[in-house]
């Protein structure tokens, strides 16, 4: 139909190239995080990204064995990075599993909904929630952000997927260090008995032939005393 189709394809195209150029950027700030911070440093600076690129309040907790609650291991709250502190999952979406693995977001009066002391307190519009899940399929822990009511792009949701898939990994990694230096503390443990079982036989050994000795000197009173 002439040149405006061509100038309409044009437009898209390059809204379309920005859009991969922008997610690019995103998805490799995120990756430098991932290589770069460890434990409760990665925590933070997921959480501080967050905020950043949402402008959103955030948390990510740690369910505890009970299952009913878990302990906050970095939340960025009205510009500060707070943490350990124990919250309930009861009353919270994603933990009760509505939308099964899915990203859980509440667009509108997400406060009211859900009466969260962190969402009354800023009273909250909106709240995003992902779960975290380890390998055998069980949740092991969240991660939120809530704040003003803003527009959510497709874009936006993938990100904060990533960053729920990037905190899932970091668990596991966790999970595996704590094994292994269980496996390591075992291992020390035996090799301390070893250790002394191989000192105490040394002893034992010594000991015997200073024992022959006097054993053999008591022997030969004997024959010298009468009965």
């Amino acid at each position: 139909k002439g040149i405006y189709e061509f100038e309409f394809l044009s437009d898209n195209i390059s809204s379309l190239t920005e859009s991969l150029r922008y997610e690019t950027q995103i998805l490799n700030n995120l990756y430098l995080i991932a290589v770069s911070k460890k434990g409760e440093d990665f925590f933070d600076e997921v959480v501080k990204t967050i905020n950043r690129m949402f402008g959103l309040n955030s948390l990510i907790g740690k369910v505890n064995p009970d299952g009913e609650t878990a302990t906050v291991i970095a939340m960025h709250y009205e510009g500060r990075i707070k943490n350990r502190k124990t919250i309930s999952l009861k009353d919270i979406i994603c933990k009760r599993g509505h939308t099964g693995k899915d990203i859980c977001i509440i667009e509108t009066d997400a406060y009211k909904k859900f009466p969260l002391e962190y969402l009354t307190a800023v009273k909250a519009d909106l709240y995003m929630c992902c779960n975290i899940f380890d390998r055998k399929d069980n949740i092991i822990g969240i991660v939120s952000a809530f704040g003003k009511q803003r527009e959510l792009t497709d874009l936006d949701v993938r990100i904060f997927q990533t960053i729920g898939q990037m905190v899932a990994a970091e668990f596991e990694r966790l999970k595996e260090e704590k094994e292994k230096e269980a496996l390591r503390e075992q291992l020390f443990h035996m090799q301390k008995l070893e250790a002394i079982g191989t000192l105490a036989g040394g002893i034992a050994h010594d000991f015997n032939n200073m024992l022959q000795g006097i054993l053999g000197y008591a022997a030969y009173l004997k024959m010298k005393v009468p009965a």
